[in-house]
């Protein structure tokens, strides 16, 4: 197992190509997308009007609240149909069993009304007070901060995704795991070394693009030393994860795996919003991936909320569990690899 790691990374850094992807292009990545975004503006801004429709209230109890406007609808299904249109912020209906609220996709404006109707079940709403404000998160956030993550996400789930089908896939063409199918140790083993020889790709993906955004572009990731190796440590584990999916892919596919995932992986990532935050399908776009692992990392850097990376990493490692099991009895029981 140790003899297949070892392989594995003289390979990488023997291969121009390999070594390319996994060192040199995160750091370029850094380099153009911090030019192109060091001059923007600061993207740091107040949550904005909050558009409320509501119905099943007087409209003379409702508070007066700074930045939020209530907007009688007709009824909740016709108040939820223009949350979905992005007409308004949310809906609310007030009865008699309480407040049901129904949320927009601002997550922002969400936290701030999930305040607002706190401060009004507790009575602590009032014309003079203030509840949308801006705050400051510790940092001059800049542009560069968000492609940061979105940049890490984007290689870790597109190097992963080829570098674990190829890997897998070149060996079958070549004949190179025939051959090792061969020896006295035990396919599984071999299987299992096949998947911890991503360690050091990953890892080396991770820092590549983490390193350079902090010292050369000043960008921030998490605000302490813990925060950013919890990062680093999420950002790690959903690599190896994803290139264990994908190896067990590698050993069924027949083409050449690039051609494949990297386009699956573009239109993943695309529709996860990840290059574009208004790409966005209700039902599906929360689901995916991408979103869920760059949502947990934007929870940790500008919250400082720590629960969704965690819960990540305890997800990224059953999958990692998973499919490296499964691939190891498939490779076992396999006739003709």
């Amino acid at each position: 197992m140790i003899y297949i790691i070892k392989k594995q990374f003289l390979i990488l850094i023997r291969d121009k190509g390999s070594l390319f992807f996994t060192v040199l292009f995160p750091a370029l990545l850094v380099m153009i997308l911090g030019n192109m975004l060091d001059k923007l503006d600061n993207p740091d801004s107040v949550i904005g009007d909050i558009n409320l429709q509501y119905i099943g209230i007087n409209t003379k109890i409702l508070p007066k609240i700074d930045g939020v406007s209530f907007i009688e609808a007709s009824s909740f299904e016709a108040a939820k149909i223009a949350v979905e249109a992005d007409a308004a912020t949310a809906a609310v209906q007030f009865s008699e069993r309480g407040i049901e609220l129904y949320q927009g996709r601002d997550s922002i404006k969400n936290r701030a009304l999930e305040s607002v109707f706190r401060g009004i079940s507790i009575g602590a709403v009032n014309s003079e007070k203030t509840f949308v404000q801006t705050k400051n998160l510790g940092y001059n956030r800049t542009m560069l901060d968000y492609y940061a993550v979105t940049m890490i996400a984007m290689i870790v789930f597109m190097g992963g995704g080829v570098s674990g089908a190829s890997t897998v896939f070149e060996e079958r063409k070549n004949g190179t795991l025939s051959r090792t199918a061969m020896s006295p140790k035990s396919r599984a083993s071999l299987y299992f070394g096949t998947v911890l020889s991503f360690l050091p790709q990953s890892a080396l993906q991770v820092i590549c693009t983490m390193l350079p955004s902090i010292l050369i572009f000043n960008a921030h990731y998490a605000n302490t030393i813990a925060g950013n190796l919890l990062l680093f440590s999420m950002f790690f584990i959903v690599g190896i994860s994803t290139c264990s999916v994908f190896a067990l892919v590698g050993l069924f596919i027949k083409i050449n795996p690039t051609m494949v995932i990297m386009p699956a992986v573009w239109a993943l990532m695309f529709l996860s919003g990840s290059f574009a935050q208004d790409v966005y399908i209700t039902g599906f776009s929360d689901i995916l991936p991408p979103r869920l692992v760059q949502n947990a990392a934007f929870e940790l850097t500008i919250f400082g909320r720590y629960e969704k990376c965690v819960s990540a990493i305890i997800v990224s490692a059953f999958v990692l569990a998973l499919s490296s099991v499964l691939g190891a009895i498939i490779f076992s029981r396999k006739a003709k690899i």
